[in-house]
């Protein structure tokens, strides 16, 4: 395996872990994080849709108790 197959490789494993920010930079998400704050913004960047709905069900539910 030569250095252009090793940057190859690892470019196709990062770009399975890789999600955008509403600013539109790329966050790295590991396995086991469902949300990551991003670096640039400050804002979190969630694994999926139902991740990010029920963070913030969470946390309207304990703002209103």
């Amino acid at each position: 395996m030569n250095d252009f197959e090793k940057i190859e490789f690892l470019d196709n494993e990062f770009s399975k872990y890789r999600k955008y920010c509403k600013c539109g930079h790329s966050i790295i998400l590991p396995k086991k994080a469902n949300k990551v704050i991003c670096t640039f913004c400050g804002n979190y960047v969630y694994k999926t849709k139902q991740d990010e709905f029920k963070d913030r069900l969470l946390a309207s539910m304990l703002k209103n108790t």
